[in-house]
């Protein structure tokens, strides 16, 4: 058995978003796309962002769709960010700490997705996190003056298609079963018309040809793993679709759909979180390099992550001949650990 560790963090503060409270249309679950890595895709110019064949070089082209996405258990109101619209459909998810839980960064670009949500605020980790994506869209509801300030000193490398730009009609408030600050949905297809100035994102990380299993000797088998970081989350391995499922507080985590959470990578990436530009607002030092821990093929492989500027890919090796950790095709999770005190064990088998 392998012992890793990873904090429980809790920062109290931080400024809460828009809450404007403007009726609007009746917001639609459904989505255009189901969330299908697994599925027969017909052959066609692999996606960057997950290395899998999409339909057309105009899908393949496409640059990024950044949202914030809420994951707050609030009840106080109607409800809570749960279940979220959209998100099985993202391409990456970047889990981060917030003040004492965590919130999404959902990268959207082979699948969009009609409606996607609880939009939430941004946070000064995302200055550095959404320049790996090149030019990408970004999408955000609210954020203090520090954080805007931040991401005006960066405007030339993002296109913002933020609920406080010009582009707030194609946003709308859900009124049936949530309040504010927790309704806030975005039309991704009506935000691409602001895409003109946006750019084809890079491969963020390596990837396997399709097919392909980890090399011969590298990793353990596993059966998921155990995090905590403001809420207790787990990482199932299901056997039959090789995907890790969540799982948050003992609940499977499911979309507004009723489908499980569930992702052909996970990334646990050891980071150092230090205090922000604001004042109880803790904020993820994502260049640099740290230990990784990462699972993809049915395995979990121990290694390190560097990244040297906010602009470059993400670079994973093992062992003292680093060598490279080369992902699954599909959709990955990326979760921005923090060093500290709460040890889960992994459950590696030998084999």
């Amino acid at each position: 058995m392998i012992l890793f560790a990873v904090v429980a963090a809790g920062c109290g503060g931080g400024k809460d978003d828009n809450a404007a409270t403007t009726s609007s249309s009746s917001s639609s679950t459904s989505t255009t796309t189901e969330s299908t890595t697994t599925s027969t895709v017909a052959a066609g110019p692999p996606a960057p962002l997950t290395g899998l064949p999409v339909a057309d070089d105009a899908t393949a082209k496409r640059p990024a769709l950044i949202l914030k996405i809420d994951n707050s258990d609030a009840t106080t109101c109607d409800g809570t960010a749960r279940p979220q619209i959209g998100l099985n459909q993202a391409d990456i998810v970047i889990e981060e700490l917030v003040e004492g839980i965590t919130r999404f960064m959902a990268v959207f670009q082979s699948n969009i997705p009609e409606t996607v949500g609880p939009i939430r605020s941004a946070r000064s980790s995302d200055v550095d996190l959404l320049q790996a994506f090149k030019k990408p869209m970004f999408g955000w509801s609210g954020n203090n003056s520090n954080v805007g300030a931040e991401l005006y000193r960066i405007k030339n490398n993002f296109v913002n298609v933020g609920y406080d730009s010009t582009w707030s009609s194609r946003y709308f408030r859900e009124t049936k079963g949530r309040c504010a600050p927790h309704n806030l949905f975005a039309s991704p297809k009506e935000l691409y018309d602001a895409a003109p100035d946006a750019q084809t994102p890079d491969r963020p990380f390596a990837f396997r040809p399709i097919g392909q299993g980890l090399p011969s000797g590298m990793g353990l088998s596993t059966t998921g793993v155990s995090l905590t970081m403001g809420y207790p989350v787990q990482f199932n391995l299901n056997t039959i679709t090789k995907q890790w499922e969540r799982t948050q507080k003992d609940t499977q985590h499911v979309d507004a759909d009723g489908k499980v959470i569930a992702v052909d990578n996970i990334l646990v990436l050891m980071t150092t979180y230090k205090t922000s530009s604001t004042p109880g607002s803790p904020q993820a030092v994502s260049v640099g390099k740290g230990r990784a821990i990462i699972y993809t093929d049915g395995k979990v492989v121990e290694g390190e992550w560097t990244r040297p500027f906010p602009e470059s890919p993400w670079s994973f090796t093992t062992g003292d001949d680093a060598k490279p950790i080369e992902l699954t095709p599909g959709r990955t999770w990326m979760y921005l650990a923090s060093k500290g005190t709460v040890e889960d064990l992994m459950n590696p088998i030998a084999g």
